[in-house]
């Protein structure tokens, strides 16, 4: 709203939060990071009827990076469903460290 960019110039803000700025505030908007933020991003708009920038027509096209994360990790819970890929890990409860010192 214009109240919202007036407080945004009344604090000195723009830089911060300016339109030159990518998914999640990442300065270099043109590089690919944080492929979680990317994910949300795209999530946040599905089904929105209009992108983050405005274009009609729904925005599940505009953050092709989230989409294509979101995409590889569907293809790899499927693998692990179906028993083609197996990943393993041992959950830590964060006592971890506690009980070595102990």
């Amino acid at each position: 709203t214009e109240d919202d960019q007036e407080d945004v110039r009344v604090r000195r803000w723009t830089e911060a939060v300016g339109s030159v700025r990518g998914v999640a505030g990442i300065r270099k908007y043109d590089t690919v990071k944080c492929l979680h933020t990317h994910s949300a991003h795209y999530l946040a708009f599905l089904g929105s009827g209009s992108g983050s920038n405005g274009n009609e027509g729904g925005n599940m096209e505009e953050n092709l990076v989230g989409k294509w994360a979101l995409e590889a990790v569907e293809e790899l819970v499927r693998n692990m469903n179906s028993g083609k890929v197996e990943i393993g890990f041992e959950a830590s409860t964060g006592d971890d460290e506690k009980q070595q010192t102990a």
